[in-house]
């Protein structure tokens, strides 16, 4: 009897052992990577795309560049002026050629005593005369040189045209004239010329023009 009980005894155990035995076997090939163990892979995950970024709200994307402009330096529009020779009026002389106001300028000529010249054109008219003026001219105020040749015959005074007053007597220069009858009525051809600025003269005065100009004549009783 104790001996039956004992080979059932054993038997069961034998079962169990191998029960036992299956599962640590079947633990064991799952990790190590047998057919039972197979870990299907998780899909990759690919990652999201980069989109570049687009223009900031708002902001304002510069056009196309137009033409630039340079300023372009101009010469300022000159107008010539007429220079004219005037001496006291009852001086006898009438004319004067180019070539003795030259004379005069330069000092080779002893003609006058004085010789005074509208500042500031004596430079030009030494250049327009091809001359270099002697130390014995005078730059003046055109003013000073009307007051000089009043009431004289040996004062050489040069101004412009629209300083001329009935008080002295204009100069022809090479058998041309401004005033007069027989006056030129344009400054062509006229000797003594300069450059000088376009538009009106300071002090609201007017440029010369000899087409307007009215000359006044006096005659003496014999």
């Amino acid at each position: 009897m104790r001996s039956g009980l004992g080979l059932t005894t054993r038997l069961g155990l034998a079962v169990v052992l191998v029960a036992i035995v299956g599962s640590v076997l079947a633990v064991v090939r799952v990790y190590s990577g047998g057919p039972a163990s197979a870990v299907v892979p998780s899909p990759a995950i690919s990652p999201a795309p980069v989109t570049s970024p687009g223009p900031a709200l708002g902001a304002i994307s510069p056009g196309p560049a137009g033409p630039t402009s340079s300023a372009t330096p101009t010469t300022p529009p000159t107008a010539s002026i007429a220079l004219v020779p005037v001496v006291g009026f009852w001086s006898i002389d009438r004319t004067i050629s180019s070539a003795q106001l030259a004379a005069d300028l330069a000092g080779t000529s002893h003609r006058f005593r004085r010789i005074l010249v509208a500042a500031p054109d004596l430079p030009l008219l030494a250049i327009d005369l091809d001359v270099r003026p002697s130390s014995g001219v005078v730059s003046a105020t055109s003013a000073a040189i009307l007051a000089a040749v009043e009431g004289t015959t040996d004062v050489l005074g040069i101004v412009r045209a629209e300083d001329v007053r009935p008080s002295v007597r204009a100069l022809g220069v090479d058998g041309l004239s401004l005033f007069g009858d027989a006056r030129l009525r344009s400054f062509s051809g006229w000797p003594l010329l300069i450059p000088g600025p376009a538009g009106p003269p300071s002090g609201g005065a007017s440029w010369f023009d000899p087409a307007t100009t009215w000359t006044l004549v006096a005659a003496a009783r014999a």
